[in-house]
């Protein structure tokens, strides 16, 4: 990518990407569905119960080493 391209700052990325969790009493059909699918953790040893827990470890892999993209 080019450098130009790029966005210099988190505060950047914040101000043209945001996400909201749907208000619960207003939309529950889709909170839900927000719940289960697009929120994780936590996870691990201290929360064994958590649903992605799949024989002591996290079916979704968390947590994830870091990625140096750049």
């Amino acid at each position: 990518m080019a450098s130009r391209s790029k966005l210099p700052s988190s505060e950047d990325i914040n101000w043209i990407i945001c996400a909201e969790i749907q208000d619960k009493q207003k939309n529950l059909e889709v909170y839900e569905v927000i719940k289960e699918s697009m929120i994780h953790g936590p996870c691990g040893a201290a929360f064994t119960n958590c649903p992605c827990m799949v024989d002591g470890k996290c079916s979704k892999m968390y947590p994830k080493p870091h990625a140096n993209l750049i």
